[in-house]
């Protein structure tokens, strides 16, 4: 318990930063109440053993490991379609969405491992104002999360926001209003035993782009382990071919 609840405490704080600096930027913010329940439900999200899908059922999933050095870097590698990870690698796509007359955003994250089997997707609405730069920071924070809780250790990040992994690979102290998005990315990154990231196009991130589309119109967090929606099967066809 003692893990979790430390957990707890560093999303309540994470909810609190942001808002912080929300407010320094004069940018409109949540109050304290909702903050809380923000958090709160974050927690309930993540803390639980079962995951919930669209159709309100349950699950529960593998966990995976493997040993290995802890690797960060950043990929060149140019490429025109989504491609498979590496042996025992989970590849995790991250995007994010934004409806600013609605005051609303999604982010979305997608893994997939060495076959290309959809192993989780991850779709996180909420709730405010903030640039699309913090909104791709969230998805990456949010997709670093799930990917802690399931067990991976080998990850390979991919996102077509090019400012946050360079934001990533500065060794600078992050001044802006994301930088404690950035700090947490990088306290994250570095739990895992193999990581490294880079930026792709677009088009060879449709999925994860989509997913953060439909979070959008999502009542709460949600994800499917070891499943995929129906939705999202079509998405997921195009990418193998």
């Amino acid at each position: 318990m003692v893990v979790f609840w430390s957990f707890k405490q560093k999303n309540t704080q994470k909810y609190l930063i942001v808002e912080r600096n929300k407010r320094s930027h004069g940018q409109q913010v949540l109050g304290s109440e909702e903050v809380i329940v923000k958090a709160a439900a974050w927690w309930d999200f993540f803390g639980n053993d079962g995951s919930v899908d669209c159709n309100g059922e349950m699950g529960r999933g593998d966990v995976l490991g493997e040993d290995g050095m802890h690797d960060m870097g950043l990929s060149g590698q140019r490429q025109s379609r989504w491609v498979k990870p590496s042996g025992g690698v989970i590849k995790l796509n991250i995007d994010g969405a934004l409806e600013v007359n609605k005051g609303v955003f999604g982010t979305g994250a997608v893994c997939r491992d060495e076959n290309g089997t959809c192993i989780g997707v991850l779709a996180v609405p909420m709730v405010g104002f903030v640039s699309p730069q913090t909104c791709e920071f969230l998805a990456l924070v949010n997709g670093l999360h799930f990917c802690l809780q399931a067990g991976f250790t080998r990850l390979k990040i991919e996102g077509d926001a090019q400012n946050i992994f360079k934001a990533l690979n500065s060794d600078q102290e992050d001044l802006s209003s994301d930088g404690a998005l950035v700090d947490e990315a990088k306290v994250l990154l570095s739990s895992f035993q193999s990581c490294s990231w880079g930026y792709i196009s677009r088009e060879c991130n449709n999925a994860a782009h989509c997913v953060a589309k439909v979070a959008l119109s999502l009542p709460f967090p949600t994800y499917w382990w070891r499943m995929a929606p129906d939705w999202f099967i079509p998405i997921l066809v195009d990418d193998s071919l």
